[in-house]
């Protein structure tokens, strides 16, 4: 399942990146999407960089819930009017320069920070949960937002003219052993209360976090239920730190003493020197990993023009070779670059993927600086099991060499990319069965006229060859109307001679006169004749009465006319 949404360390080399690269810009629009969770923000900066002359020109997706990145592909929008939030953002933001880019706490959230002063104001987008963006004032005063909350038990309120609970927020701190040691054993660490508070720094922009009260009381704590004891330490890490299952990995593999990384057993078992040495490794990564986050609030500790970024791929012989070839491939070689389809990215991270985890069966990386690009050149791929591989299984991972934001960028646009072949794969589809099914009701109706056409022309056949017993019943009937007898008389008189045997009046087999319809049952002596080869023709009444075919005869009508008039072909329907 490919990568749908950033995690904690995601979100903190994105707002590196972002401070290097739309930081003093100027925003010039803001445009939604057809989803309404979506926005583009074209930032602009003077200066005269392009070849053109005009300032350089950069767009920021924003998507609630999900992601936050730059990005280069063209995004179609079915409808040109602003949604209502998308109006009061351009409304208070259009114009403004974005002077910071702030992860708020250590938790997927971000703030952007345009203008300054009275005029300052904050676009927080929130990544977990449901996901949310919120525009603030100068003050904390929410002026408009993509979804309102209200969740009084937890005592959460997100609506218009209300303050901004920033107290939600997780402190980012170095963490003590006594914190590792209650994660390990709780899956928590000491439940503290915290304000984070944002503030440019050095033309950029920083984030400074401080703590409002301590550990709640002994009291309070035994009234609540316990939670339950995780039973991984990749689920002491994720539930007391917020990592990301790839990043708890990493940390349990770099500590270097655990076989099976994230999947070992909690609780810990060996003897207390054990216990002690596994404490202090994963203490040990833990800080470097800290350091880490710390030293992308710093822009001067950032060595390189850009962060690092690194993918994984799976390959797909379908997309690379085409379908006709794909029994054709035993193996595949990662190295080999087949097309550049053939290679789908699965996943992102500003860690190396320098393995698996085979326990944890999870992908885990370095921390940067270790090892910044694994064993090869800068963008070559490199395979995570083995030389060759199955091509239904291949996996490769690989040094972006744009950086982690554009490696961020590829990856989604290739899910959209692919979201958009299945639509437009199942529209095609939907259009084919609703061709199909107009042909089928088309030839269902051609059939109908065809098997009309057919019923109308025995009916004409068994008038042509019965022409004198159809004149002698129309004639009978014409007869008892010029007498001036009523319908309901005539139908009786015609009844009582069938009874006395009127050869004529037996012929009639349903009188419809308000219609102007005579029903005449008839048969068909010339292919009895004929199909007889000279026999009688001569039966019994009830005999013909059983083989008898039936034919609408007009009262008013000849049956010569009746004969031509029910020959004559009808117009075809279309």
């Amino acid at each position: 399942m490919p990568k749908q949404k950033f995690n904690t360390t995601d979100v903190a080399a994105e707002c590196a990146e972002l401070r290097r690269l739309v930081v003093g810009s100027w925003l010039s629009n803001i445009y939604d999407l057809d989803d309404k969770k979506t926005f583009l923000l074209k930032f602009s900066k003077s200066g005269g960089r392009t070849e053109s002359g005009e300032g350089e020109k950069t767009v920021l997706l924003l998507e609630s819930g999900c992601r936050f990145h730059t990005t280069t592909y063209r995004r179609e929008r079915k409808q040109d009017t602003p949604s209502k939030l998308n109006q009061k953002l351009r409304m208070h933001l259009r114009g403004k320069r974005l002077n910071g880019v702030n992860q708020l706490g250590n938790d997927r959230c971000v703030e952007f920070v345009f203008g300054a002063g009275d005029t300052k104001h904050s676009l927080v987008l929130e990544l977990y949960a449901q996901g949310n963006l919120v525009l603030l004032d100068a003050n904390d005063k929410i002026l408009t937002l993509l979804r309102p909350v209200r969740d009084d038990k937890n005592g959460l309120v997100l609506l218009g003219n209300h303050a901004y609970d920033r107290t939600r927020f997780r402190l980012r701190k170095r963490t003590t052993r006594e914190e590792l040691e209650n994660a390990l054993e709780f899956g928590d660490c000491l439940p503290v209360r915290r304000t984070v508070s944002s503030t440019p720094f050095s033309g950029s922009s920083g984030t400074t976090v401080t703590d409002t009260s301590l550990v709640q009381s002994q009291e309070a704590g035994d009234t609540q239920e316990k939670p339950r004891a995780p039973k991984t330490l990749r689920e002491a890490l994720c539930r007391a730190f917020q990592f990301s299952p790839q990043t708890a990995d990493m940390v349990c593999v770099l500590s270097g003493l655990l076989e099976n990384g994230g999947q070992t057993g909690l609780p810990l078992t060996g003897g207390d020197d054990d216990k002690r040495l596994v404490t202090e490794n994963l203490l040990t990564q833990l800080h470097v990993l800290e350091g880490w986050f710390d030293s992308l609030e710093t822009p001067e500790d950032l060595t390189e023009a850009f962060l690092p970024g690194y993918v994984e791929e799976t390959f797909s012989a379908a997309e690379a070779l085409g379908t006709s070839e794909i029994e054709k491939i035993d193996s595949v070689d990662p190295e080999k670059t087949y097309s550049t389809s053939g290679w789908r990215s699965e996943s992102f991270s500003p860690f190396p993927f320098s393995g698996k985890n085979k326990a944890a069966d999870s992908v885990v990386g370095d921390v940067p600086g270790t090892n910044p690009v694994p064993d090869g050149r800068e963008g070559d791929a490199q395979p995570l099991t083995g030389k060759t591989q199955n091509p239904e299984t291949a996996t490769r991972a690989r040094h972006h060499p744009s950086g982690f934001d554009k490696a961020v960028d590829e990856h989604f646009a290739s899910l959209e990319k692919a979201a958009d072949f299945r639509t437009k794969e199942r529209l095609a589809t939907n259009a084919s069965k609703k061709t199909e099914k107009i042909k089928k009701d088309q030839q269902r109706r051609q059939d109908e006229l065809d098997r009309e056409l057919t019923r109308e022309q025995q009916k004409a056949e068994l008038i042509e060859y019965n022409l004198e017993v159809v004149d002698n019943v129309l004639s009978a009937v014409n007869a008892l109307l010029s007498t001036g007898q009523s319908w309901d008389e005539i139908g009786r008189t015609i009844e009582d001679e069938k009874r006395n045997g009127n050869p004529v009046a037996r012929l009639v087999k349903k009188l419809d006169l308000a219609n102007n319809s005579v029903t005449v049952g008839l048969v068909n002596h010339l292919d009895t004749v004929e199909e007889g080869d000279g026999e009688d023709e001569e039966k019994d009444e009830e005999e013909k009465d059983g083989e008898t075919d039936v034919a609408e005869a007009s009262a008013s009508a000849s049956a010569s006319k009746e004969e031509g008039g029910s020959k004559t072909p009808k117009k075809e329907t279309r």
